[in-house]
């Protein structure tokens, strides 16, 4: 590559990297304990079997003096693991050769609309079943066994922090194994998809059918009172871009209203909390989403040089494990409202498979596609970061 070229993507780079150091300046600003994902720790098991009780276990308990300084530390632990998954991603481009279009693949991975804005707005701890879909991405290929099972146990023992996991990941799973393990039969691959998605699958499963319901109240009971600056709702942003300010409110009032009453709601109850929302707002949300992910594999499809069609002919003889893993999302759309952050934890799956399917395609050796194309479509995707949205 020319000394021009070079310096070109080391100033792009660099560019990414300011933006990248403001994201977390912002979030910094804005929540320096951030109530909403500290919240997750919350719930444990003293008062029985709850869902998402095992993060509460490892972090809290939430009367403990030192909550906050453990919650905050995992908060800021899982930004810092997926945001490691998806360097690992970047790193496996490039690693495959030094190519205008790998460099150009690798750039595009933290401004991505999954990247760097929402691992640090949506650190929650489902954001360890991405990097745990990474991982099996990366292993599948040479040891599709090891890798299948090892993310098989993890994710079975992840639900016990986040029920939804093994829902949300299972189509990467599934994507990775049919995509990236090649020469495998038909019985092998069912074989290895069952291995990594059925433990997790049994696990939420059991959570569902026996978690505890209606120990809001107790729970509450146990949560401290602090006054934080938070940013709750859409007013608070108004205020926050006209003046500077957030309010000050009470965390412990603000859990037991906005987060712990979800501990006395029954699946019923989720589903009439998601349609109370209204079809304008669903709709908007998905639409929002949906272009997330169309945004997601245009670009990568545009860099690489390799048409979509091409990832998704891999599925041709074998659509009803992808399928089948697509439909487990039906579950969370229905009782949880935050659909833009479901279809980008959607294009998540989808394109981090699709950017290790192309690392080793011809396509990649060719000459590279319009460089202030390329420029542009970074700039565009940093300066629309669609990932602050769920946060």
């Amino acid at each position: 590559m020319r000394p021009s070229r070079s310096a070109r993507y080391l100033a792009t780079g660099t560019g990414i990297a300011v933006w990248a150091a403001g994201i977390v300046w912002l979030a910094v600003a804005l929540h320096p304990v951030d109530h909403y994902l500290v919240s997750y720790y919350l719930a444990d098991y003293r008062f029985g079997f709850i869902r998402r009780g095992l993060a509460g276990e490892l972090f809290g308990p939430g009367d403990d003096a030192a909550f906050f300084g453990r919650a905050g530390a995992a908060r800021w632990a899982i930004t810092a693991l997926y945001l490691s998954a998806l360097a690992a991603v970047a790193g496996a481009i490039v690693r495959t050769g030094r190519s205008e279009r790998r460099i150009m693949l690798a750039l595009l991975v933290p401004v991505l609309p999954f990247g760097v804005p929402f691992a640090v707005f949506s650190a929650r701890p489902d954001l360890l079943g991405a990097a745990a879909v990474v991982a099996l991405a990366l292993g599948v290929g040479a040891r599709p066994a090891l890798s299948c099972a090892a993310y098989g146990l993890f994710t079975a023992v992840l639900a016990f922090m986040h029920d939804a996991i093994p829902l949300e990941f299972a189509l990467g799973a599934v994507l990775a194994i049919y995509a990236l393990a090649r020469g495998l039969t038909a019985a092998r691959r069912r074989r290895y998809a069952a291995l990594a998605v059925l433990p997790g699958l049994a696990v939420a499963g059991l959570i569902t059918a026996f978690t505890r319901r209606g120990v809001a109240d107790r729970l509450c009971a146990t949560t401290p009172h602090r006054p934080m600056r938070m940013m709750a709702s859409f007013h608070d942003f108004q205020n926050f871009a006209r003046t500077g300010r957030l309010p000050t409110r009470d965390f412990h009032d603000w859990a037991c209203r906005s987060y712990l009453n979800t501990y006395q709601h029954s699946v019923l109850d989720e589903i009439h909390t998601v349609a109370a929302r209204g079809a304008g707002q669903m709709v908007t949300s998905l639409t929002v989403g949906l272009i997330g992910l169309v945004a997601c594999l245009a670009a990568v499809q545009f860099v690489a040089g390799v048409p979509i069609r091409d990832f998704l002919g891999e599925f041709r003889d074998r659509r009803a494990g992808a399928v089948l893993a697509l439909a487990l999302y039906l579950p969370i759309f229905v009782t949880a409202f935050d659909w833009i952050r479901w279809m980008l934890l959607i294009a998540f799956n989808v394109t981090v498979v699709f950017l290790l399917y192309v690392r080793g395609r011809p396509e990649l050796d060719r000459p590279p596609p319009s460089r202030a194309a390329f420029v542009a479509i970074v700039c565009a995707f940093a300066a629309l970061p669609l990932g602050l949205a769920p946060g």
